[in-house]
């Protein structure tokens, strides 16, 4: 239960969107969260192809996908671990926290990807 292993898994979790593995990536969310995305977003996996075809359009008209800025942030982010929960603002939304729960062996995201 380290922060290298929280990023980690934050940074598996964007270049597995990169890659269009949506599914993979939508497992790696704690199952409130995945029936949140199902409930209120349409989908975990449509969310995810979603927020990769923002990033291509960010891409093609040459500025930092958001995909790739959030692998940026998560490098170079602090997080703080309390029992088995680990946080860290500085990615995503502005003042926004990311939670993540480690649970089975690993960390689980516990703040949706909107």
């Amino acid at each position: 239960m380290s922060a290298a292993a929280a990023r980690q898994t934050l940074i598996g979790f964007a270049t597995r969107i990169q890659n269009g593995g949506y599914a993979q990536a939508c497992a790696m969310f704690t199952p409130a969260v995945r029936a949140r995305l199902d409930r209120d977003f349409g989908g975990c996996q449509r969310n995810l192809a979603n927020l990769h075809a923002l990033a291509q359009s960010q891409r093609a008209r040459g500025l930092q996908d958001v995909l790739q800025r959030t692998i940026d942030r998560v490098k170079t982010a602090r997080f703080s671990i309390s029992g088995d929960t680990a946080r860290t603002t500085a990615i995503g939304r502005p003042g926004t926290v990311t939670r993540l729960v480690f649970a089975h062996g690993h960390w689980e995201i516990g703040t949706p990807a909107t």
